[in-house]
């Protein structure tokens, strides 16, 4: 089964389960977790390679070679920032905040990274202009 299946499956039963009248708050605000954490893991595991190999042109080994410069950066750019956005959006992080400095190092990995990404947007249209 397709996984964009799997995922509008989950969120169909997150919207029914959680718009329903006679489930409980607890069970709601689970399911109402669970699926924001599915949503967001999704987005940043399969949606936003897909689209940034896919606004690249890369449909095989083969055409890796032929990228151009503007591009790449501009691509790389709005992936990592999407990435980051997505990360830092995570119910459950991948290090707890609750570890003392670790726990909030990976949030400023994140957000740096977003930093990051639209630094290669700016760069990207530096390119183009110059």
């Amino acid at each position: 089964m397709p996984f964009p299946v799997v995922l509008a499956g989950v969120t169909l039963v997150v919207c029914g389960v959680c718009t329903s009248s006679i489930t409980p708050p607890f069970v709601r605000n689970l399911v109402l977790g669970l699926g924001s954490q599915i949503f967001w893991t999704a987005l940043l595991l399969f949606y936003i390679p897909a689209a940034w190999l896919s606004v690249l042109g890369i449909d095989s080994w083969s055409s890796v070679t032929e990228v151009d410069l503007d591009n790449l950066l501009l691509a790389t750019g709005a992936a990592l920032v999407a990435g980051g956005y997505a990360y830092t959006r995570l119910p459950m992080d991948l290090i707890p905040d609750w570890i003392p400095i670790i726990g909030i190092l990976d949030d400023t990995i994140a957000q740096l990274v977003m930093v990051g990404g639209v630094l290669l947007i700016f760069c990207s249209v530096v390119v183009q202009l110059g």
